[in-house]
Formats: structure tokens, C-alpha cells, sequence
């Protein structure tokens, strides 16, 4: 595994994100754990707990803070289970306001840079450009000067990411994609990628694509499935194949007959965990080369982090794992 990592200085792998898992290694945290009970909890390096298993849901929000979903609906803790705030994202240089139904921009001094003209806001300022209707009605993309950067006439688009914006499109017919993608605004934000959450891979049926900032499709959502975008790459099934796709669109892990059902992706050390349709068996790929680091053999895989893994194989070994507890069940790294 350790020949697949990602080089140092790769540009579109975020430092602060291993920062923060390495933090949190040597503040005694090792793994969100789901236990017996289908709950999730924290467990700490030395095998014990940190934060019982009560959660239906607990995710890395980043700063060690933890993003919880129980009874009482989501929270942010810390590794103790205590209540935390979650301090707010420094803001863009410029927002939009609203005047006589139209929408203009100010600095953050309040004085108007653009004045209300634009009939709707698409997507909010990140990374220096917004997404806008303007005054005649057209989908844009503009700087924070309001200048107009590129046409964008898509259904749904989100702001950028690291260089990429997601853009969703409603199909003609009845299906899941068609019906939920104006619901499903923002179904990225807690699954994979966004706000540097780690979850099991799922596709959630929006028809998505994603630009680079001067407005070229680098990954069409023409595709049979495009799934949510990670600091990587993203998945891509098309014509019965699932791929994966670095970036810029281009192919790390070919076409094959896999699946990412119950998938779980390292997005530290940039592995994913893949199922061969064939034998039913896992194995495990990087995102960095595409190369495939363990063959599809086992019937289970797990991330411990810091290039730890947990691989299961038959009734016997599961049970052992077992006796040593919950951890090596159900867990992922924080």
C-alpha cells in the first residue's frame, strides 16, 4: 500500500485533511464504531471507548469536532460526547443582497459592487465565482466583480470545490434521478467529500456532472450514474461498467463488473474498497494510481487509517475478530 500513496505536494489532495486525522490518532481517538446494536460510537486508540454507541450516524466534522445524528435529532460533540459549536466558515470577500426582487453584491464593507440586477442566485461565491440568473434570464457563472465567466444552463449547479462545481440535470421521464434532484441539492455535502465527512459510497440517483472553472464538462452527467465527487476523483457506471475518474475526468480504475454497494472509501491514503460481481469477494484499489493493492479475496474490508487494514475471510476469522470486540466489526477512521 505504501508504493500507492499519495506523493507529497499533490495538488488536489488536501493537507489539512491528514492533519486532522493524524491529530486525532494522537489525541486518542482511532475509529468511528458501529457495534451490535446498529449504533455508532467512538473508539479511542487504546480499545476503548471514548463515546458509546447511541448514534444513528457520527461523522468527522473536522477541528475534532464530531457531526452526530440520534433521537434528538443532529449535533456536534466533541470526542467526550459534550456538546461543541461548530466554529463558521470564513467568509467569501463579497455576498449577494436582495432589493425589488432582484439580487446584487456587496463587499463586506457594504458597499455595492454590483447593483440588484441578476433575477436569482444559483449557487453562492466559493473559490471566487458564483452561479447567477441574470437580468435576461440566462445561467451564468460570474467573478466577484460580476463579471460573466461562462454560460451554465443546467438545472441545479453547486458551488466550487477545489477547483470543480457539481451541476445536476432533470431527465424527461419518471425516475428517481428526475424526481428527487431538486431535493437532493446539496446530498453531496455528507457523503464523501464536502466538509471533509467520511461515509459509505452510495449513489443517491441525481443525474450529475461536474465543470472545472473556466465551464468545460470534465465529467458528463450523461452517464448511466456519476457519483459524488471526492478530493480524488469520483465513480462512474456507464453501460453496466463502474469506473473510477481522477479530477479531470480521465480513468484510473477502468470499466469493470464491480460494485460500490457497502463500499467504504480511505480518503487519507486514497482507497476504496470494491465488490467483483463474479465471486461476490472484496478487494481494495488506489485512488491515487488505480492500482489494485489487495486482490478480491476476502469478505469483508475495513479502514483503521494510517494504511490499516481489517480483512475478513470466512465464518472462522469473523468470529475471533469478534471476541476482540466491536471495533474490528463495523468501523471507520476519524
Amino acid at each position: 500500500m505504501a508504493r500507492h500513496l499519495p506523493p507529497p505536494g499533490m495538488e488536489t489532495i488536501s493537507s489539512q485533511v491528514k492533519e486532522e486525522y493524524d491529530a486525532n490518532y494522537k489525541d486518542g481517538v482511532l475509529a468511528a464504531v458501529k457495534d451490535g446494536t446498529d449504533k455508532w460510537g467512538l473508539m479511542g486508540t487504546d480499545g476503548k471507548w471514548l463515546m458509546a454507541p447511541a448514534y444513528k450516524s457520527l461523522s468527522y466534522a473536522g477541528k475534532g469536532v464530531f457531526l452526530t445524528e440520534g433521537k434528538r435529532g443532529t449535533a456536534y460533540v466533541d470526542k467526550q460526547d459534550a456538546p461543541v459549536v461548530w466554529p463558521e466558515k470564513e467568509a467569501a470577500s463579497v455576498h449577494f443582497f436582495k432589493d425589488q426582487g432582484r439580487y446584487g453584491i456587496q463587499d463586506k464593507n457594504g458597499n455595492i459592487v454590483v447593483a440588484p440586477t441578476y433575477k436569482a442566485v444559483l449557487a453562492d461565491f466559493s473559490e471566487g465565482l458564483a452561479f447567477v440568473k441574470d437580468d435576461k434570464g440566462e445561467k451564468v457563472a460570474i467573478d466577484e466583480s460580476g463579471r460573466v465567466q461562462f454560460a451554465a444552463p443546467y438545472d441545479v449547479i453547486l458551488p466550487y470545490h477545489h477547483g470543480l462545481a457539481e451541476y445536476q440535470r432533470r431527465v424527461s421521464h419518471f425516475n428517481w434521478g428526475g424526481f428527487l434532484a431538486g431535493a437532493l441539492i446539496g446530498s453531496s455535502m455528507h457523503s464523501v467529500y464536502y466538509d471533509d465527512e467520511v461515509t459509505p459510497l452510495t449513489y443517491d440517483g441525481v443525474k450529475r456532472g461536474y465543470l472545472d472553472r473556466v465551464g468545460n464538462i470534465v465529467i458528463d452527467s450523461k452517464n448511466d450514474a456519476v457519483y459524488p465527487m471526492t478530493e480524488f476523483g469520483t465513480f462512474v457506471r456507464n453501460k453496466g461498467k463502474l469506473g473510477f475518474v481522477n479530477r479531470k475526468g480521465q480513468y484510473l480504475i477502468a470499466p469493470g463488473n464491480y460494485t460500490l454497494d457497502d463500499g467504504l472509501l480511505d480518503d487519507v491514503d486514497g482507497f476504496v474498497s470494491l465488490k467483483d460481481k463474479e465471486n461476490g469477494k472484496w478487494g481494495v484499489f488506489s485512488m491515487v494510481d488505480g492500482a489494485q493493492v489487495v486482490d478480491f479475496a476476502y469478505d469483508g474490508v475495513q479502514f483503521l487509517g494510517s494504511q490499516r487494514l481489517l480483512l475478513t475471510k470466512g465464518i472462522k476469522i469473523c468470529s475471533s475478530i469478534r471476541k476482540q470486540g466491536p471495533l474490528l466489526r463495523n468501523s471507520r477512521p476519524v
